[in-house]
This record gives C-alpha cells, sequence and structure tokens, in this order.
C-alpha cells in the first residue's frame, strides 16, 4: 500500500516550485545519490519498520493503555531530561 502511494506522490514532488529532481530516476542520477546517502534512506526504512514492529508487540504483550501510558511516561521524560540537563525553560505550552 504505501509503495503504491508514494508511486503515485513522488512524481508529484517534482511539481513543487523548489523541486530539484522531477522523479526518483534523475535523483539516482545525480552526484546527491551516493552509496551512503542510499544506505542512509534504506537503513532510515528499516528503523521505522523496526519502531512499528516493537510497537505493535509492545500493544500485543501489554494492552492499548499501557502503551498510552508509557507514551505519556517518555514525552514526560523528554520535558524533563531537557529542564534539567539543557536548562530549557518549562512554559506552559510545554506543561499542557
Amino acid at each position: 500500500y504505501c509503495f503504491l502511494v508514494l508511486s503515485v506522490m513522488s512524481p508529484a514532488d517534482g511539481l513543487l516550485p523548489n523541486a530539484k529532481y522531477s522523479n526518483i530516476i534523475e535523483w539516482f542520477r545525480s552526484d546527491f545519490a551516493t552509496p551512503g546517502n542510499i544506505a542512509f534512506i534504506i537503513g532510515s526504512g528499516f528503523c521505522g519498520l523496526f519502531v512499528s514492529l516493537s510497537t505493535f508487540l509492545f500493544i500485543k504483550s501489554t494492552g492499548p493503555l499501557t502503551y498510552n501510558i508509557v507514551g505519556h511516561l517518555k514525552t514526560i521524560s523528554i520535558l524533563t531530561t531537557g529542564y534539567l540537563f539543557f536548562h530549557e525553560d518549562m512554559n506552559t505550552k510545554k506543561v499542557i
């Protein structure tokens, strides 16, 4: 399903005003398509796959409520870490 959506949307990206490449073939022929960049893109895709898989397995073994609570705890820990270690301000927008 995702492949079909991307294959339809990728040519549409070339219609944007600041688009450098009108399709994926032009990108592969460019100097930007180095093996390192391609490996990074593929690695990012695998990371996304593993995050989705671990989320599914976590919900399967514990339940959706536990997943929601863990998500809130993660957000609280990110805000607290930013406050303690990086001295970020704790304004109302972040708290809510």
